[in-house]
């Protein structure tokens, strides 16, 4: 499945003239990927609402709130799959932390946040998702002391990797593709993750 994808993926960008994919792991995947992992245990995501951000088209399909290959959304993406299998915590008898099967350390959402992600709407879980990932981005921006050129270099490369992404939605769209990678934006324009790293809220359908 993940192979046939992204061999459609390339056969896209080749056809579009899309840029190149970033590379893998770079410092923009690890900022965001270990923003994702530290804001859902500060947070203290459960179980279940990880699995609400995680939620795939039909069940077993692509991710309804992620745009396949994007250079923002997937390390958010892989941070939350391995948030998802964290494993009890060596040295502390078995806990479960607001209803969850497995601990974390926050103190859980705000009731505002826990029925946006239990929403039938995907609007409404993208604008959910949208202002959990503004408030975990800002939260490592903190922790890592940034001065303000070090911010305008992590701004512009967020802003650069949201603009990969749009382009691959669109790509996606004017393909008949998005089914496939993207199949929870069909009645929208952006994607609420890449708003999120840069600064913007989630305005919803097109």
């Amino acid at each position: 499945m993940k192979s046939s994808l992204f061999a459609l993926l390339l056969t896209l960008v080749c056809a579009t003239g899309a840029a190149p994919l970033s590379p893998p792991f770079d410092e923009r995947f690890q900022f965001l990927y270990f923003a994702t992992i530290e804001g859902a245990h500060a947070d203290g995501l459960t179980d279940a609402e990880v699995d609400r951000i995680l939620l795939r088209n039909g069940g077993k399909g692509a991710f309804m709130h992620f745009i396949y290959a994007c250079p923002i959304c997937m390390p958010v993406l892989n941070g939350l799959l391995a948030y998802r299998t964290r494993p009890e915590f060596f040295g502390f008898k078995k806990m479960a932390t607001h209803q969850s099967e497995h601990p974390t350390m926050g103190e859980g959402l705000s009731k505002e946040l826990r029925e946006e992600l239990a929403s039938d709407r995907q609007g409404v879980r993208l604008k959910a998702i949208n202002a959990l990932l503004t408030r975990w981005v800002d939260r490592r921006m903190e922790m890592l002391n940034l001065s303000p050129e070090q911010r305008k270099v992590w701004d512009k490369r967020f802003e650069d990797g949201r603009k990969e992404g749009m382009l691959m939605l669109e790509n996606f769209r004017s393909q008949g593709s998005l089914k496939d990678l993207a199949p929870g934006f069909v009645d929208f324009k952006e994607c609420a993750v890449c708003n999120a790293a840069t600064k913007r809220s989630f305005m919803g359908p097109k």
